[in-house]
């Protein structure tokens, strides 16, 4: 009897050593950047994101960090905007809320959180046409946030106190690299590579036949299935609008730019139609809203940045985009400056 009490003593101390060197770990380590965000502590490792958990992350992030623009989108505004193009410009601090294919329904519920929890001024908002067209993959849920909106009782509820930030610090621990230049910035920019760990100056990685013969069956397939949620997902971007208009926060939409093979596809899949028709839609909505948009897919658009960004030698297509959807930061930046030209010429702040 008195040995199975005193195992039970051991085992109950080794329990809470254990657990204590696991909250000693993620408190030093700090995978998300979140302890970091709410003043000067001691870490092993540099100021930044560790781990690419966004879905997780990207909803705690404007109350820790209370930004005063934000960011939202898929993974083309995860990957095609540096930090400092907005920073540089607008002097104020930005957060990118942008998740891997993200849908319009999360871009939606992240932008509502985002005013509730942070003093919002204007909201950049990027827009796929897969999207609204397509079905997507159903995705991980978001984090739901508690109710305490204390930013530093927030910090440590998401970037201490939970098994995402424990198992996160481990992960990070293991990843000398990571700890000492973080992949991501503390408001979730991209600072090292592009997509898949591509380096910047690689050229853009393009579907083979194969997979781009299965890519347009299944668009041709997917957007037939897709048709009912189209209007429902123009009238949700069209109430969102209203939302933020109606908070005081002003919204810059742009259109999503694509690598001409991509727009080749769309046009194979016959939704050539359907694209023209849905950018004049956004078109439509954004006006009625007055809020600016960027028609950064247009040809034209693409052709003057290229023209000032590009090598003489090398296709446009190389030099803006790293695959057929994903560009590159320096056609982000050309976004932020159209639209901010757009805003001085007359548009709202």
């Amino acid at each position: 009897m008195s040995g199975g009490r005193r195992f039970l003593g051991w085992f109950l101390a080794a329990s809470a050593l254990l657990a204590v060197a696991v909250f000693a770990l993620t408190w030093l380590v700090d995978p998300y950047g979140l302890l970091s965000a709410r003043g000067p502590r001691i870490s092993l490792c540099a100021p930044g994101i560790r781990v690419n958990d966004d879905r997780y992350l990207k909803p705690v992030i404007p109350r820790v960090h209370q930004p005063e623009e934000a960011l939202f989108g898929s993974s083309r505004a995860v990957w095609g905007f540096a930090e400092e193009s907005f920073t540089r410009r607008t002097g104020r601090n930005i957060a990118n809320l942008a998740l891997s294919s993200g849908s319009l329904e999360e871009i939606d519920l992240l932008a509502r959180r985002a005013v509730a929890d942070a003093p919002l001024r204007r909201a950049w908002i990027g827009l796929d046409f897969g999207a609204f067209a397509l079905p997507g993959a159903e995705p991980p849920p978001l984090t739901g946030i508690w109710a305490i909106a204390d930013p530093g009782a927030t910090a440590l509820r998401y970037g201490l106190f939970d098994p995402h930030a424990m198992k996160a610090g481990l992960f990070a621990l293991a990843d000398p690299a990571a700890c000492a230049d973080p992949p991501f910035s503390l408001l979730g920019f991209a600072r090292n590579a592009g997509p898949y760990g591509r380096a910047p100056s690689a050229g853009p990685s393009l579907p083979d036949v194969r997979t781009r013969t299965a890519l347009v069956r299944r668009w041709r397939l997917e957007a037939m299935a897709t048709s009912p949620a189209y209007a429902d997902r123009l009238a949700r971007l069209d109430a969102l609008l209203g939302f933020l208009r109606s908070r005081g926060v002003a919204p810059i939409l742009f259109i999503t730019p694509s690598h001409p093979s991509y727009h080749a596809m769309v046009a194979e899949a016959g939704l050539g139609e359907r694209y023209r028709s849905w950018r004049s839609e956004v078109q439509a909505i954004a006006r009625r809203h007055e809020a600016i948009l960027v028609m950064s897919d247009s040809p034209s658009f693409l052709g003057g940045v290229a023209a000032s960004a590009c090598p003489a030698r090398t296709e446009p297509g190389d030099c803006l985009f790293y695959d057929s959807t994903h560009f590159r930061p320096l056609l982000g930046d050309a976004i932020v400056a159209a639209a901010l030209a757009m805003r001085q010429s007359g548009f709202p702040s």
